[in-house]
C-alpha cells in the first residue's frame, strides 16, 4: 500500500477512535446512575431525595406514584425535580452539593402506610424503578388509657388525685410516667420546665382541666415526647425574651392551643437537631407595635413567631401569628407550614431562609408584612413548595437573594409596592395557576434590573446555578406558565411602572412590558398561556387601598381587615388553569382549575388557630378525599 494511503488510514483510525471515545465519555457524563435514596414523612406528606451521578445535560426525569398499603390502584404525584445545586449566600454555604432528583407527595392521611414507586428515565441511559414503603406520622390524639392526674398551683405535695392534687407543676413532673395525662387546674404557675420524658407513642401530656385559665410566664423544655396544651403564657419580666424555649434539641413535642403573648420569640426550637415538633392552633402575639414603631427600626428583622432554628421534620399549622418579625422562620428540611394566619409582622410572613429540600408552605393567609411575603435568603437546598397561599404584602412579595428550584401553584399574590426584585431567579421555578397583582405604585411586578451592565457577569456568579449558564434567559430549570398578571390603574396624570422589567443580556439594555403577551414574546417558552387581569373584573368584594405601600410603623398605618380573595362570576381567571397530579386530585368546580388561591364553588379553608368546632370541621380539609 502506498505510504500516503497508510497514513490516511492511520489518521482515520485515530479520528474514529477519538470520536468513539468522546461519544462514550459523553454518554457516561449524561447517563443517570442512582445513588442513596432518602425518604421521610410528616402528618400529611412524603418527601424524597435521591442522589444521582451523571445527567450533565439535566434531562433525567422521575415519575412518582403512590398508593395506600393494601390498595391495588396507583395514584400519580408530581414528578421529582431535577436538582443540581450548591447553595451559598455571602459566607453561608450548604453542607454539600446536591445532585439529585427530589420532591414530595401531598395531602395524605396521617397514621397510614403508603407504597411509593419511582421510575427514573433518561434518554441517555440509566433508567431504573424503585419502590419503598413509609408511614405518615400518627394523627394527634390523647390516649384514653393513660393515668389521669390532677395539678393545682403550689410548692409541693399531693397524690395527683382529684381530691388531693399535685401542688405545683414541678412536683407533678417528678412523678410523671410515659402516657400520663396531667389535668392542670386554673391558676398562675409562674414558670414550667418539664424534665421527664415520655416514650415514642407514649407522650407525657399536660392539658387544662377546663375550670379556668392556666397561666405561665415562661416554658423551658428539657424533655422529649411531650404534649403541652392550653397554657396562657404571658411576658411579665423584660429579660424573658422567649415564650417557649427548647433547651435540649427535643424530639416529638406537641405544642397545641396555647396563647403566647408579649415575647420577642414566641416559640424557639432547638438549633439544628430538634425534630418532630407539631406546633398547632396556637395564638402567638409578639412584642412589635406598629402604632408606635416599637420593635421595627433596627430590630424589625429579629423576634419570630415560630423559630425552627434550622432544624428539620416539623409541622407548623393553623396558628394565628401577629406582631412578630417573621411569622415562621428557618425550617431545615421536610417541614410542613400550612393553615397559618400571619399578619402585621415587621419583616416577612414566611422566612424559610437557609432551608434545604422539601420545605412545603401551603394554605397560609399572610397580610400586612412590612418587608416580604416570603423570603429566599438563601435557599441552601431544594425544592421548596408554595401552594394555595393568599399573601397581601405592604411592600414586596418575594425577597430573592440566591435560590434554586421551587414550585408555586394556585397562589394569590397582591402587593402594594414591588412584586419580585431579582426576578431572573424565578427562572428556576415551576409555576402554574397563580395570580400576581400590583396596587398603584411605580415599581414593577417582576423586575430583573441591572444598574451597570458591567456587573452582569458578577450577578450571574452570585445567582450560582443554573443562571450562570444562561444569563437572564430561560434554562432547563424554567417552567413558568398559566399565570395571571395585573396592575392597578393610576389616577390621571400619575406615572407607574410597567408589569415587567427585564434586563436584556443579548441587547445589553433594560426592557419593559405592560402585558404578559409581549413579555412572553421576549422570553419564548415563558408564560405563553399567561393572561392579563384587572381587579374590578376579577375579584369579589375588592376593598384593598391603593396606598397600602405607604403604611409606615410609627407614622401612617394602613389597616386592612382579614382578606378572603375570591373570584367574581365571569372572571377570565375562572377555569384558566391546568390540573397537576396530586395537587388537584380533589377536583375543581369547572372544566379546569381556577387561577389563584380560592377555587370558585369550593369551600374556603380555615386560617389560623381553631376552636373545637373549627377543628372538627377542618381537621381533614387538606387530606385528599380519596385518602380519608
Amino acid at each position: 500500500m502506498h505510504r500516503f494511503a497508510v497514513c490516511r488510514c492511520v489518521q482515520l483510525v485515530v479520528v474514529l477512535s477519538t470520536l468513539w471515545g468522546a461519544s462514550v465519555f459523553s454518554a457516561e457524563k449524561n447517563s443517570t446512575r442512582v445513588g442513596t435514596l432518602r425518604r421521610y414523612t410528616t402528618l400529611n406528606s412524603i418527601g424524597v431525595e435521591w442522589d444521582i451521578q451523571g445527567d450533565a445535560d439535566h434531562d433525567a426525569t422521575c415519575r412518582v406514584e403512590y398508593r395506600r398499603s393494601g390498595r391495588v390502584k396507583w395514584s400519580q404525584a408530581m414528578g421529582l425535580l431535577r436538582i443540581d445545586y450548591h447553595g451559598y449566600y455571602n459566607t453561608t454555604q450548604a453542607d454539600r452539593r446536591y445532585n439529585m432528583l427530589a420532591g414530595s407527595v401531598f395531602f395524605l392521611r396521617p397514621g397510614t402506610t403508603y407504597q411509593v414507586r419511582l421510575t427514573v428515565q433518561d434518554p441517555d441511559g440509566g433508567g431504573v424503578v424503585e419502590q419503598f414503603e413509609v408511614r405518615t406520622w400518627s394523627r394527634l390524639a390523647i390516649p384514653s388509657d393513660g393515668r389521669r392526674l390532677h395539678v393545682v398551683p403550689g410548692d409541693g405535695g399531693g397524690m395527683g388525685t382529684e381530691t388531693d392534687p399535685f401542688r405545683g407543676l414541678a412536683t407533678a413532673d417528678n412523678q410523671a410516667k410515659p402516657g400520663d395525662v396531667f389535668l392542670i387546674h386554673k391558676g398562675d404557675y409562674d414558670r414550667f420546665s418539664p424534665k421527664t420524658s415520655g416514650k415514642p407513642g407514649r407522650r407525657v401530656h399536660w392539658i387544662p382541666a377546663g375550670d379556668g385559665p392556666v397561666d405561665l410566664h415562661h416554658l423551658n423544655i428539657y424533655a422529649n415526647h411531650l404534649w403541652l396544651e392550653g397554657f396562657r403564657i404571658t411576658r411579665i419580666v423584660e429579660a424573658a425574651r422567649n415564650g417557649v424555649r427548647d433547651r435540649i434539641n427535643a424530639t416529638d413535642i406537641v405544642l397545641r392551643r396555647n396563647r403566647i403573648q408579649g415575647f420577642h420569640y414566641g416559640v424557639l426550637v432547638g438549633r439544628y437537631k430538634a425534630t418532630r415538633w407539631v406546633i398547632t392552633d396556637n395564638v402567638i402575639i409578639g412584642d412589635k407595635d406598629r402604632r408606635t414603631g416599637k420593635g421595627y427600626g433596627a430590630e424589625h428583622s429579629a423576634g419570630e413567631g415560630v423559630e425552627l432554628n434550622h432544624s428539620s421534620h416539623h409541622v407548623v399549622c393553623y396558628n394565628t401569628i401577629t406582631k412578630t418579625a417573621d411569622g415562621v422562620s428557618y425550617p431545615g428540611r421536610n417541614c410542613d407550614i400550612f393553615g397559618n394566619d400571619i399578619f402585621e409582622v415587621s419583616d416577612d410572613g414566611l422566612e424559610p431562609d437557609s432551608g434545604y429540600g422539601n420545605v412545603r408552605m401551603w394554605g397560609n393567609r399572610i397580610q400586612e408584612t412590612h418587608k416580604a411575603g416570603i423570603s429566599f435568603q438563601p435557599m441552601l437546598g431544594s425544592p421548596w413548595y408554595i401552594i394555595r397561599n393568599q399573601i397581601v404584602s405592604d411592600t414586596t412579595m418575594f425577597k430573592m437573594r440566591v435560590c434554586d428550584r421551587f414550585v408555586m401553584i394556585n397562589n394569590s399574590f397582591i402587593v402594594g409596592k414591588a412584586g419580585v426584585g431579582s426576578a431572573y431567579l424565578l427562572l428556576n421555578c415551576i409555576s402554574r395557576n397563580n395570580i400576581w397583582y400590583n396596587l398603584t405604585h411605580s415599581d414593577y411586578l417582576w423586575i430583573a434590573h441591572v444598574a451597570d451592565p458591567k456587573q452582569v457577569d458578577a450577578i450571574r456568579r452570585y445567582t450560582n446555578y443554573p443562571l450562570s449558564e444562561t444569563g437572564f434567559l430561560p434554562s432547563w430549570a424554567t417552567d413558568l406558565d398559566y399565570d395571571a398578571f395585573g396592575k392597578q390603574k393610576p389616577p390621571p396624570g400619575v406615572f407607574i411602572g410597567d408589569v415587567f422589567g427585564w434586563y436584556d443580556t443579548r441587547a445589553k439594555r433594560q426592557t419593559h412590558f405592560s402585558d404578559v403577551r409581549s413579555f412572553a414574546r421576549f422570553l419564548p417558552g415563558v408564560e405563553s398561556h399567561g393572561i392579563d387581569i384587572e381587579a374590578n373584573s376579577t375579584f369579589e368584594n375588592w376593598s384593598l387601598p391603593t396606598d397600602l405601600w405607604r403604611s409606615q410603623p410609627g407614622g401612617k398605618v394602613v389597616d386592612i381587615p382579614p382578606q378572603v380573595i375570591t373570584l367574581k362570576p365571569g372572571a377570565t381567571s375562572i377555569d384558566a388553569g391546568v390540573p397537576l397530579p396530586n395537587i388537584h386530585d380533589n377536583g375543581f368546580a369547572g372544566e379546569a382549575p381556577d387561577l389563584g388561591v380560592h377555587e370558585r364553588g369550593q369551600p374556603i379553608p380555615h386560617y389560623g388557630a381553631r376552636d373545637e368546632k373549627a377543628w372538627k370541621a377542618h381537621a381533614d380539609y387538606w387530606v385528599l378525599k380519596s385518602e380519608r
